[in-house]
């Protein structure tokens, strides 16, 4: 009897050996130690569908007694920006330019401006801001020197008509405080909306602005794809200027429209 009580004890597990309780000890303290991972979430990837949703426009217009060299670069931008909505020279009057441009801008259905006024028949500055709707942002004011239109230039590159630009900018416009205004004042007016009627639906160019000494430069090129005739047929991304080139003097930093 007296073994069969031993066998019986060891079977139920009433007595253990001191190295196995050990290493449960050990096994439990580890599972304590670790924190629980989350389980992880599946996420599906994001496909547009290329709808025009993004129903921005641009007022883009000259005040009168610009000169016939401003007004080519008026109609470069022009150009460049299938968003547009085009204006008549405006004559301010007496309310002021900006009671103008607001009214026009409103009456257009256009949240973001672009102004050229000429002083003197030879300074010429441009305005870009916010404008219109229920919250008007900031404008700012360059004065518009260097100017080489895309006749002027005839450069080799050649981008389609209607196309979006890829937006460039140096690590100022991510360092300087003011600088960072500036960079959405430019997306959100250079910037063409996805899926717009008047343009294409690809990218072909670039637009590129460069910080230095209080100036701000644009230049604008047509992007190549170069497909070598080889085995191993790699494909090259290049660039080449196509568009008109401008530099900006930073003459207000931001303003209510």
């Amino acid at each position: 009897m007296a073994k069969g009580n031993k066998r019986r004890k060891v079977a139920e597990g009433e007595e253990k050996p001191k190295a196995v309780v050990e290493s449960e000890e050990n096994e439990l303290s580890e599972s304590e130690e670790e924190p629980s991972k989350p389980a992880a979430i599946a996420t599906e990837p994001f496909i547009s569908d290329g709808r025009y949703r993004n129903k921005q426009r641009c007022l883009v217009l000259c005040s009168r007694g610009v000169t016939a060299r401003y007004r080519h670069l008026l109609e470069d931008l022009r150009t460049l920006m299938p968003h547009h909505k085009k204006e008549s020279k405006l004559d301010s009057g007496k309310e002021g330019i900006g009671r103008a441009v607001n009214d026009i801008a409103e009456m257009r259905g256009c949240k973001s401006v672009v102004l050229i006024e000429c002083r003197k028949r030879q300074d010429a500055y441009m305005w870009l801001g916010r404008v219109g709707g229920g919250s008007p942002g900031p404008t700012a004011r360059f004065h518009v020197t260097n100017i080489h239109t895309m006749d002027e230039l005839r450069l080799t590159g050649n981008c389609m008509k209607g196309s979006r630009p890829f937006l460039t900018f140096d690590e100022s416009f991510n360092r300087i405080s003011h600088l960072k205004l500036l960079k959405e004042i430019f997306i959100d007016t250079f910037g063409v909306p996805r899926g717009h009627p008047k343009s294409k639906p690809f990218v072909d160019r670039i637009m590129s602005f460069y910080y230095a000494d209080n100036r701000v430069s644009c230049c604008f090129a047509s992007c190549l794809v170069e497909i070598a005739i080889d085995y191993k047929n790699d494909e090259r991304m290049s660039d080449r200027s196509s568009g008109m080139r401008t530099t900006f003097i930073i003459r207000l930093r931001w303003n209510e429209a």
